[in-house]
């Protein structure tokens, strides 16, 4: 029997190596018109930032109340539910804004209104350090520093104090935005599902399958995180600004909505909130300081080991550095919208690409074995 031949180490070119070339033109097509398509999405998102955020923020809220309208819709009529649900988030955030938002202003004008004293007394401070090393010998002159500093400092907030109504309903409480994010928020409530079902009308039928057991999958993660981060910001806001309040710390509304409002922003928002509040507290002395950061830490400890734990059951599966990476981008790209946003955009983009990289890998025979759908999910 002729011995067999040893294994070249490099392997011919034979008939199983053949390189697939019209395969490969046609993904590289492929990945070249998706990469121009994104970069014209791209300068056309810039170019319609304004109608994109209120497109947007409709849309989240939208996701939001889907969640009280479907169980309610198992017992009236969809359509009512829908309007029902709808003007209950209105009268309430209506009741919130109009109670909250006076007291906002007040105290954001007492702050700036007390801000020049406050300067004085913290240069009269750094003059005394000044002066203590001094005496030690390190000479360390800070008057080209007060000079350039503090008469800025005085000039802006005197200028936003005396604007500050006028400032804060241009923001934040624009008549004709806020009325388009609703009307927004009400047509993607009432009609989610057609508008999606209509999207899917242009795809052929596999592709609609796997498009609709990818959103299914990405539901299951964004609306839990969603509903998630709205709940603990409204209990730290409340939570925070009632003890605040009941501490007597004069400015204890702004620093409570503050906090609040930047719980909805991952790992920062806490530290940057809680920060604040003690900057704040130390207007009034070093024993409030102490008791805004025992009380801090205690709703803080309480939102994350009892509330938390409760409505954040499953989350996006993202690795902290990738949250981190993702929110600084998404602030960079669109302000405290992209923020907001940020860390559902890097989960819906993670899971497109798990999706694409199974279906690559299942090959033809797996081909006919996909999960079920939406419609079959909600038909079982």
């Amino acid at each position: 029997m002729p011995a067999s031949r040893p294994r070249p180490f490099f392997p011919s070119w034979d008939e199983d190596m053949k390189i697939d070339w019209e395969q490969l033109q046609r993904k590289a097509l492929t990945l070249i018109l998706l990469l121009v398509l994104a970069y014209f999405g791209w300068q056309a998102a810039i170019y319609f930032r304004d109608v994109l955020s209120i497109v947007v923020s409709g849309i989240i809220i939208a996701y939001l109340l889907q969640l009280l309208v479907d169980p309610l819709s198992r017992w009236i009529n969809r359509l009512v539910a829908v309007v029902t649900v709808s003007l209950g988030f209105v009268v309430v955030i209506s009741l919130f804004t109009s109670l909250l938002i006076p007291l906002v202003i007040k105290q954001l004008r007492m702050l700036f209104i007390g801000l020049p004293d406050k300067l004085d007394q913290l240069q009269g401070l750094l003059y005394h350090f000044q002066g203590k090393l001094f005496n030690h010998h390190v000479a360390i002159s800070l008057d080209r520093i007060y000079s350039w500093i503090f008469p800025r400092i005085e000039r802006w907030s005197t200028h936003l104090g005396d604007n500050l109504p006028g400032l804060v309903m241009g923001s934040f409480l624009g008549f004709f935005s806020t009325a388009m994010v609703l009307v927004c928020a009400f047509y993607f409530l009432k009609d989610g599902k057609e508008i999606w079902e209509g999207i899917l009308s242009f795809f052929p039928n596999r592709t609609r399958e796997h498009l609709d057991h990818l959103m299914l999958m990405l539901n299951s993660s964004l609306h839990q995180y969603f509903l998630g981060q709205v709940i603990n910001a409204a209990v730290v806001l409340v939570l925070s600004t009632i003890v605040f309040s009941l501490l007597r710390m004069d400015f204890g509304v702004v620093a409570g909505s503050v906090w609040g409002i930047l719980e909805v922003i991952p790992y920062f928002g806490t530290y940057i909130g809680i920060g604040l509040a003690l900057i704040l507290a130390s207007w009034q002395g070093g024993e409030l300081v102490l008791k805004v950061l025992i009380a801090a830490i205690i709703i803080q400890q309480l939102k994350d080991n009892v509330i938390a734990p409760r409505v954040m059951s499953h989350t996006t599966g993202l690795h902290p550095v990738m949250i981190v990476i993702a929110v600084l981008i998404g602030g960079k790209l669109a302000g405290f919208l992209g923020i907001l946003l940020a860390i559902p955009v890097a989960a819906v983009f993670i899971g497109l690409l798990q999706f694409y990289a199974s279906r690559q890998g299942e090959g033809p025979e797996k081909e006919e074995a996909l999960p079920p759908t939406v419609q079959e999910e909600k038909l079982s």
